[in-house]
């Protein structure tokens, strides 16, 4: 980030597509971070390309069929059923890094 009287370019993002029903905005090459329900909204009308999740950090990150890198959390204890939804909608690559209890934090 660059720090001057004027704005510097490199300090701002521009939007390639914004949704007025969800608030949701895209940039190239940025990681947004979009709601639960809303992932899930996305899981099951099969917008969702990849996706790795997070155990310990109750986190799943990936791209968009659109190319749009997210993120996302869950709740603690949430994270079968998280699984099971992106089970279902067949995302491939899927991947979990679950930590064994004798390395949790």
């Amino acid at each position: 980030m660059y720090f001057t009287k004027y704005p510097h370019r490199s300090n701002f993002a521009y939007l390639t597509d914004y949704s007025v029903e969800t608030g949701e905005a895209k940039t190239p090459n940025r990681t947004f971070k979009i709601s639960l329900d809303s992932y899930e909204q996305k899981l099951k009308n099969n917008k969702v390309d990849s996706a790795t999740l997070l155990d310990q950090d109750h986190l799943v990150h990936g791209e968009l069929k659109d190319g749009t890198k997210y993120e996302v959390r869950f709740p603690d204890g949430y994270t079968a059923t998280i699984t099971r939804k992106i089970v279902a909608a067949n995302v491939e690559p899927y991947c979990t890094q679950i930590l064994p209890v004798a390395f949790a934090r």
